[in-house]
């Protein structure tokens, strides 16, 4: 009697399943973004997800479209202005936009989103993570990134029997040994250098992105800082580095004519690949280049980019590429959702080698970890880099005035005609005044960045 039951009510449940309607597909969905570039955007994102996700469609705002409908002008009031009037449900937009706009309480925290989607962020590249976050809250996720590395010579140091350099150096050891091979050319010899750094070309900023990677503040919350023995240390570093020969001075390179090939173009962007450079901090473009035919007579190594002294998991290491955030009111976060994590997946990562070969993917791949030299980009966990987004904060009057002030100040502090610290004291004191006539002439408040250490 039991048994014929429990057949029964089998037999009804079967029944009723069959009855039961069959779960609606999801209502077509728009998911509107705001990106840099609409084209570029639906190249190396919007089609793939399309061509995944059949139920939605993508309508892109594009941030060049309305500069150059305006003439130009400020592309951060231009993007504050279509998330105003647009309302998109999702943001991809450089790096700088990014943190810009995470700074001002302006993205929603992706955390409870993730988590409910049981989404695996442990396979991202921890110094990414670590861009894209603050306070402990994700606020963006990137498939891609642009990583920093140290780059070195084998040959150069093997004729000088010095040691390779080796992970996790700070600034003031890469200077020490870059200036071993400070030596003069012998007869009609091209020099050679210990140190090539692209941002030579303007010792200001070169000395600027070096703090950076220490946790120092030029400016935030509206005072500027330069004026401190951690600058002076800094910036008496750059300088003894370019007057001694030790690290090249770009300022001083030739530069690339129109008419140049793409590999004197190469020579004169990436002075390492001339084979006369002991070390080199440069990003993963680098990278790529030294792997094309031509360029295999260099032997050469890899090592992490030089790391914070107070946080030795910390570097330029990771700037990410498009950044996808969720505005704070976005009329669709769950459909914007869906977007963020197709493109931060594991889905996307796979295909990512045939739509961007020369990219380096946020998410780490097999591949990945078993190239000892691709791995150096996924060591460092943090990634200090908050100069860019900090200083583009400003107003654009200021930034021109910045740029003039360094300009009038450093080569003077470069060559010995002034003492550092004058040049420093000077410089913060005369960016201040611009700042605080700039906001006085507006009406306005300074702009907030977060305090660093």
């Amino acid at each position: 009697m039991l048994k014929k039951i429990v057949i029964t009510m089998a037999m009804v449940s079967m029944l009723a399943a069959g009855c039961a309607k069959e779960p609606e597909p999801p209502e077509p969905v728009t998911i509107k973004v705001l990106a840099w570039n609409a084209d570029l955007f639906n190249a190396k994102y919007g089609s793939f997800y399309i061509a995944t996700h059949p139920d939605d469609d993508l309508e892109v705002i594009s941030v060049v479209e309305r500069l150059e409908q305006a003439g130009g002008g400020d592309p951060n009031a231009v993007v504050d202005e279509l998330i105003e009037k647009e309302k998109p449900d999702a943001i991809a937009l450089p790096h700088n936009f990014f943190e810009r706009a995470r700074d001002k309480g302006a993205l929603q925290p992706l955390d409870d989103l993730a988590k409910k989607a049981k989404f695996d962020m442990a396979g991202i590249a921890p110094a990414v993570i670590d861009t894209l976050s603050a306070e402990g809250k994700l606020y963006g996720l990137a498939a891609t990134f642009t990583g920093y590395a140290l780059y070195y010579n084998k040959a150069l140091f093997d004729r000088y029997k010095i040691a390779y350099p080796t992970d996790y150096m700070t600034w003031d050891e890469v200077f020490a040994l870059a200036t071993r091979f400070a030596k003069d050319p012998v007869g009609n010899e091209p020099p050679e250098y210990g140190l090539d750094y692209a941002s030579s070309e303007n010792p200001f900023m070169m000395a600027l992105n070096v703090g950076d990677v220490d946790g120092l503040s030029v400016y935030a919350n509206g005072k500027f800082t330069l004026n401190t023995e951690a600058w002076g240390h800094i910036f008496q570093n750059v300088k003894s580095c370019l007057a001694s020969g030790a690290c090249l001075d770009r300022a001083k390179s030739n530069k690339p004519a129109v008419s140049m090939s793409l590999k004197e173009n190469q020579l004169s962007a990436m002075p390492f690949l001339t084979g006369r450079i002991a070390m080199a901090v440069d990003d993963s473009q680098l990278f790529r280049t030294l792997g094309q035919s031509g360029y295999d007579t260099i032997d050469w190594g890899l090592a992490t980019v030089p790391v914070s002294e107070r946080q030795p998991d910390a570097g330029a290491a990771a700037v990410p590429d498009e950044v996808f955030t969720i505005p704070k009111n976005a009329p669709q976060p769950d459909a914007a959702w869906r977007l963020l994590q197709y493109i931060g997946g594991e889905d996307y990562a796979k295909v990512l080698p045939r739509i961007d070969p020369s990219s380096l993917s946020a998410r780490i791949l097999a591949e990945d970890r078993s190239d000892d030299d691709k791995a150096v980009f996924y060591k460092l966990q943090h990634s200090n880099q908050s100069l860019v987004a900090s200083l583009s904060a400003l107003p654009m009057p200021v930034i021109y005035r910045i740029e003039e002030i360094s300009r009038a100040y450093t080569p003077q502090a470069m060559s010995g005609e002034m003492p550092v610290a004058d040049a420093l004291k000077r410089m913060e004191s005369e960016m201040q005044s611009a700042l605080d006539r700039e906001n006085e002439s507006s009406g306005s408040d300074s702009p907030k960045t977060p305090d660093r250490e």
